[in-house]
């Protein structure tokens, strides 16, 4: 439709001047005639045309109302992208909250797990060692979920040196004391010594056991 009307505009113009130069070119004077009125009709054409033309250029409703709807738009788009940002750094904010309360509870853990390992020590360095092979098993299942290989490992070892050691009354001590918890658990941990100290409290809990029984006349 808008080329169409620079064509028309075009052709009326170009006619107009055609007009106006065979008009000029008249050497007799100037008659209310039909060529006369043509001019006219064409010279008001082109006037009305450019005038259009104009008009759809210069549209001041059109520019103001494309003026708004991109104020509009970039307003929203504006929010959008701030509730974004509000979301992201809220989820950073969360991540990073969980992070330092990981950490925090791990290095608890750890001196907790720290503590109870210079517990140990100190039993086993008194010769408590019923209570000091307890507490290395602990310790050695509660360094398993916690990943800390080193206290799992020294742990362990330790325990197997003390198994060697123990006497009858302290392994009575241990059946007494020793949680079953923390037999399935050291049946977990991935090492020899650890699957060798479980079999032999399995073996030495049967035996006491079957004292009991035979003690009190229970088949």
């Amino acid at each position: 439709m808008n080329k169409l009307k620079k064509y028309c505009s075009a052709l009326a113009i170009i006619i107009s001047l055609i007009a106006l130069f065979i008009s000029m070119c008249r050497c007799e004077p100037i008659k209310m005639d039909w060529l006369g009125v043509l001019v006219g009709i064409l010279a008001l054409l082109v006037t009305v045309l450019v005038g259009w033309n104009i008009y759809s250029i210069l549209d001041v409703r059109q520019i103001r109302i494309e003026t708004d709807k991109f104020k509009s738009t970039t307003t929203e788009n504006i929010e959008m992208w701030k509730n974004e940002i509000s979301s992201n750094l809220d989820n950073l904010k969360v991540s990073i909250l969980e992070e330092v309360a990981k950490k925090i509870a791990h290095e608890r853990e750890f001196s907790i797990l720290k503590d109870l390992y210079s517990a140990a020590l100190e039993n086993m360095n008194n010769n408590n060692n019923d209570t000091a092979f307890i507490g290395f098993c602990n310790i050695a299942c509660y360094a398993n979920k916690m990943n800390e290989n080193t206290y799992m490992i020294k742990s362990v070892e330790w325990a197997n040196t003390i198994v060697e050691t123990l006497n009858n009354d302290e392994w009575i001590r241990i059946r007494k004391r020793m949680m079953q918890s923390t037999i399935n658990e050291l049946k977990i941990i991935d090492m020899e010594d650890a699957r060798d100290i479980v079999k032999q409290i399995k073996n030495k809990f049967g035996e006491i056991d079957d004292a009991i029984k035979n003690k009190h006349g229970i088949e």
